[in-house]
């Protein structure tokens, strides 16, 4: 948007904090105020190698946790931008619940700034989204995984696949569940629509949110069944052990 129409905008529709309706000099600061993005709780190493999960103590080398151990994934790597509290646990509540999508390209573009922070490289052929069945898209009235995974697309300049991989069954929600539980309610839920067009591929999966793993996990197991070649995982926030 140009400058003197941006100006014009802000005049007439003074622009706030879309967390916690703080003053924004300008609508286009990713609408979010210098306060609440400080507040974010950014996942630093070290963290477990394969899911992400943040070690307490400082390990000597990289490795694996002791779930990824006993548990193997699907996914080559998943790694979350931050912990699911204080400003990030907000803005996902605002994005999903109160229908703020605005928020999503701002969400979307704090994820790509962090990626060099939560590994060296990330290079993909294809970004594809966790997808919801469409009873809840209706619902809802979006996928909030599809916008950001839509930011990240842009800012990766990598193509988004957004229709191949599908939730055929609408599972109950995973609030409350078990790891054992979530595990079992999502199996069998996704389908790849055309495996020709992953075929081969390394594959970037968006979520907003990782819990226990196991919605992004089968997923993964299903695009890799389907013939791609690797899939890794980013979601936005991490949900700590505590809060399974």
């Amino acid at each position: 948007m140009k400058p003197l129409v941006t100006d014009l905008i802000d005049f007439i529709y003074p622009p706030v904090c879309a967390v916690c309706t703080a003053d924004l000099e300008r609508s286009d600061s990713w609408n979010l105020c210098p306060r609440c993005r400080g507040e974010i709780a950014y996942i630093e190493p070290p963290f477990c190698a394969r899911c992400g999960r943040p070690f307490a103590h400082e390990p000597d080398f990289e490795h694996l946790c002791g779930e990824c151990i006993t548990r193997p994934r699907h996914y080559r790597r998943a790694r979350a931008v931050g912990h699911y509290r204080g400003m990030l646990r907000s803005a996902l509540h605002l994005l999903k619940y109160r229908l703020k999508q605005p928020l999503a390209p701002t969400l979307g573009s704090i994820m790509t700034e962090r990626l060099p922070f939560l590994e060296a490289e990330w290079i993909y052929d294809l970004v594809v989204p966790v997808p919801l069945h469409p009873r809840r898209l209706r619902g809802r009235g979006f996928n909030q995984a599809l916008y950001l995974a839509s930011s990240l697309s842009r800012h990766l300049r990598v193509p988004l696949d957004r229709l191949n991989l599908k939730r055929m069954r609408c599972t109950q929600s995973q609030v409350g569940l078990s790891a054992t539980e979530r595990a079992s309610n999502v199996k069998g839920a996704f389908v790849v629509a055309r495996p020709h067009a992953i075929r081969n591929k390394t594959i970037l999966l968006i979520d907003d949110m990782y819990t226990s793993g196991s919605t992004v996990d089968e997923c993964s197991r299903i695009l890799v069944g389907a013939g791609a070649e690797s899939v890794d995982v980013l979601t936005l926030a991490r949900v700590s052990e505590r809060g399974l």
